[in-house]
């Protein structure tokens, strides 16, 4: 048994990947019906094109909704510490009314049971604030 260089005998496997046949086969499709290679190509150049406009719809769409989220969190947040920050302010203005009107009964000789509520106030609520 000999070898050869005869390669006849052997079958050809040929792959192509991509949006287009590869040239040999575009050249057949040519013979077959004239025009038709640039045809392929021009529909595979509009198919891209195509896509290309998708994704980018698809990425804009993506950011547009990204920052609307960010400036609806963004609110949320400015609304939380506006409620914080006019909590604060209210609770200082409270205790110093009652620690002010606690002043007044004193020094008018109100009942000493008024000037205890006045100051039991604040207490209660620098307790409350404690507990939490």
């Amino acid at each position: 048994m000999s070898l050869t260089n005869d390669v006849s005998n052997f079958p050809i496997l040929a792959m192509h990947q991509g949006p287009l046949p590869d040239p040999q086969t575009l050249r057949q499709y040519d013979l077959l019906s004239p025009g038709a290679a640039a045809e392929i190509i021009k529909t595979a150049s509009e198919q891209a094109l195509h896509r290309r406009n998708l994704e980018k719809a698809a990425q804009d769409s993506d950011a547009l909704a990204r920052s609307k989220q960010i400036e609806i969190e963004r609110e949320r947040i400015r609304g939380a510490l506006f409620t914080d920050q006019m909590g604060v302010i209210l609770g200082w203005l409270i205790a110093a009314s009652c620690v002010g009107s606690a002043i007044w009964s004193m020094l008018t000789d109100r009942s000493p049971i008024l000037t205890i509520a006045f100051l039991g106030l604040p207490i209660a609520g620098i307790i409350n604030a404690i507990r939490k």
